[in-house]
């Protein structure tokens, strides 16, 4: 299944329509640069294990990178968010200790 933000909303699309919006620039939700890092928190709009055949709920259609790595998935623009500040003040709580 295949979904595009609507405002904070994920809302059913096609592939099409996805494969279309893939390089929409509202799919990347938060860029924070925290020492050498860069945490990148955006909407992908599918769930990798549904593409590969493994169909669970709740889809993570959101996630969060640090430097190009995946660090954490999330259902909900809410938890995103959430996620992605959480992520952040770790970082800048770990260079504050070093």
């Amino acid at each position: 299944m295949f979904w595009k933000l609507q405002g904070t909303k994920p809302i059913p699309t096609t592939l099409s329509e996805w494969a279309d919006d893939w390089n929409a620039p509202d799919r990347r939700l938060w860029v924070d640069t925290i020492g050498t890092s860069e945490v990148r928190t955006g909407f992908f709009g599918s769930d990798p294990f549904v593409l590969s055949g493994e169909y669970r709920e709740p889809q993570l259609l959101f996630a969060t990178t640090i430097n190009n790595r995946e660090r954490a998935a999330y259902p909900t623009y809410t938890t995103a968010e959430a996620g992605h500040r959480q992520i952040v003040k770790e970082l800048k709580e770990g260079i504050e200790h070093s």
